[in-house]
């Protein structure tokens, strides 16, 4: 009869759906010491059945099939896709429950992914550990790397050197599928924290990658993530793209890797792509944290405050986030919270100088270079080799007139991050500007190009001392001098000095609250400019700032300046233009609250302009309506830290 003696086909049946309960069908492959325990559970399970020391074994599973089907769903399905959504806890929940059930038997993936879900929902320490095994059972370079970056995330430096270490000395080979690109791709970010060149990297390492297997999303990623960091926000999104077309089910990561693209380079195919971000999981951290930012630009700080909590209620140590409701706190002027939080998250991460740098960025972002340069240098006492608050503390000492200690400072950010554009374009400004005549006369140093002075410097330092007269006056306040002003010949040498990048050519002049940066009329195309204006525009920034401690809105500066201008001459400031009818008829005029976004988050060129004209057009309101005593104490109310729209309010006598 066989080795099955009288064995029925039907027992038989029986025993192949609990052999097939060991292997579902929807598991992704495990790896060997997976595949081993599986299978000897299946003989196990064989053995029991055919020596008949289980009866009853047979009709329990006929019984039971449906049951563990639904069970199964529930384990390999339920917590990926709760993940994806961004139900966190609920996914881990699941995830925990289905690693409990199997008696602490170790799949990998499964402790992969709590490991990491660990990670997302702030349970870092735990996360270690399940990294820690993995990694000590698993032997791969992607395992190390993991635990590397989680302990960095920690502040356990010594560990992470450590992990790392590790991490570039173990082979890139291990018999798990996808484990060799998975190897590669780690490669490629372990090169990356030594120090090599992002193009080698890039030539050698992701690219044969991509070459050998175009269908393979992760290389994409990791070039993506290497250029975005280099701030090469072009060619990131190029590979963020590419994998977003590769896969039918559109990738997060390479979702999120877009839209921080986007953000970073004023794309305005952002909107979009955060749209489509949290149509899929309406609170993915990386989505939510550019809103925050969005809206920390527009001094709109209780608005992201909302969204920050959020952030932290999914995960209270959060250093992105705490970083960020630090600079919220900086802004609503809660500096004790702000330093206690501080305090706090150094606590966690000793080493976490991103802390200071985030809030010291948030700061200078609106002017308050002062305070932005002194949270620099904090952040720099963390981590002395934060080459990023380094170059931020240059560019702010630069924008304070300190052009000495700036240029010190721009050459030791360029020394270890010899890859920033940002810094390699000031560097060269900073070269030209050597080459400049240098005129100091009363409170003004002027600095131009040689051919320039016979032309402008006379009557320039003219217009400059007139202003100064009549405005420090009028405002009633004491200038910090020497005001700095320089003039470049060249548009794209006066935008580095201003903002680190070439182009934008709408704009003319821009004051740091100290220091003028413009465009000479040599730098335009003919009739293209009134320099003349423009200087004024700048200098009467010069008094507001220094009024309101650098504390005042944008819209609110440049609206005054507007107003300055048209009662110096009335051929000069805003008016109402044609081009602007297209934008009164198809979008509602904004409240005060909204004249902000005119200017540092602009959809265009008409946008901007049409920002200028409706905040010099409120200020002249505000004027003839209250006076302008009450402007001016309105500008004392925000320089001692109250709310731009409560301190004009307030010092009108009337409701907001």
């Amino acid at each position: 009869m066989g080795i099955f003696g009288s064995f029925n086909f039907s027992r038989l049946s029986s025993i192949l759906r609990a052999l097939s309960m060991c292997f579902p069908s929807r598991l992704r492959h495990r790896g060997p010491v997976f595949f081993r325990e599986r299978v000897l559970l299946a003989l196990g399970l064989a053995a029991l059945v055919l020596s008949g020391s289980t009866p009853g074994l047979a009709q329990q599973q006929e019984t039971n099939t449906e049951a563990a089907e639904a069970e199964e769903e529930e384990f390999f399905e339920d917590y990926t896709d709760l993940w994806r959504r961004g139900e966190y806890r609920q996914a881990l929940k699941i995830l925990e429950s289905q690693i409990d059930q199997f008696q602490g038997r170790r799949f990998s993936d499964w402790l992969i992914d709590r490991a990491e879900l660990r990670f997302q929902t702030g349970r870092v320490d735990q996360a270690i550990a399940d990294m820690e095994m993995i990694s000590r059972q698993f032997q791969e370079r992607v395992f190390y790397l993991r635990l590397a970056t989680y302990l960095h995330y920690r502040g356990r430096m010594t560990e992470y050197e450590e992990a790392l270490r590790r991490a570039s000395q173990i082979r890139a080979y291990s018999t798990r599928r996808d484990s060799i690109s998975e190897n590669r791709v780690a490669t490629g970010r372990i090169l990356e924290l030594a120090g090599e060149p992002p193009r080698t990297i890039l030539n050698e390492i992701y690219e044969p990658i991509i070459e050998q297997r175009p269908n393979y999303a992760p290389a994409h990623l990791a070039a993506g993530d290497l250029a975005y960091r280099k701030s090469d926000y072009n060619l990131a999104a190029q590979y963020f793209t590419k994998a977003l077309a590769i896969e039918t089910e559109k990738n997060m990561d390479a979702l999120a890797g877009l839209a921080e693209c986007y953000w970073k380079s004023n794309d305005d195919r952002l909107e979009q792509t955060l749209e489509e971000i949290f149509e899929i999981n309406s609170r993915h951290m990386r989505g939510r944290a550019i809103q925050v930012e969005r809206l920390l630009d527009i001094g709109k700080s209780e608005e992201a405050m909302e969204i920050i909590n959020a952030a932290l209620d999914i995960n209270p140590v959060s250093l992105r986030f705490r970083a960020l409701k630090s600079g919220a706190l900086f802004l609503q002027d809660e500096l004790e919270e702000m330093r206690q939080l501080q305090e706090e998250v150094l606590r966690f991460n000793p080493f976490f100088s991103e802390i200071f740098r985030t809030t010291g960025r948030i700061a200078s972002r609106h002017y308050r270079f002062t305070e932005g340069a002194a949270l620099q240098r904090r952040a720099l006492e963390i981590d002395p080799e934060d080459y990023e608050a380094r170059a931020l503390y240059a560019f702010d000492l630069l924008r304070l007139g300190n052009e000495e200690e700036g240029r010190v400072e721009l050459e030791r950010a360029w020394e270890g991050n010899p890859f920033s554009v940002h810094v390699f374009n000031m560097l060269e400004v900073m070269n030209t500007i050597q080459d400049f005549a240098v005129i100091e006369q009363g409170p003004f140093r002027l600095q131009l190009p040689k051919q320039e002075v016979p032309i402008l410097a006379g009557d320039a330092l003219q217009l400059l001392q007139e202003a100064f007269d009549k405005y420090e006056k009028k405002y009633e306040v004491e200038l910090s001098t020497p005001v700095l002003v320089q003039i470049f010949d060249d548009h794209d040498e006066f935008m580095v000095r201003s903002v680190g990048l070439p182009g934008t050519i709408g704009y003319m002049g821009i004051c740091f609250g100290q220091l003028i940066t413009m465009d000479s009329p040599s730098a335009r195309e003919k009739w293209a400019m009134n320099w003349r204006s423009v200087l004024l525009h700048e200098f009467v920034h010069v008094i507001t700032l220094q009024k309101t401690k650098n504390r005042m809105p944008r819209w609110l500066s440049e609206g005054i300046s507007v107003y300055e201008e048209t009662q110096y001459s009335p051929a000069w400031g805003q008016r109402l233009d044609g081009q602007y009818k297209r934008l009164r008829d198809s979008e509602p005029l904004p409240g005060l609250s909204d004249l902000e976004k005119y200017f540092t988050q602009a959809k265009s060129q008409t946008h901007l302009m049409f920002g200028y004209f409706l905040s010099g057009e409120f200020v002249g309101f505000y004027i003839d309506e209250y006076g302008f005593d009450a402007l001016r104490r309105g500008l004392e109310l925000i320089g001692e830290g109250m709310e731009t729209e409560a301190a004009l309010a307030q010092a009108a006598g009337n409701s907001l």
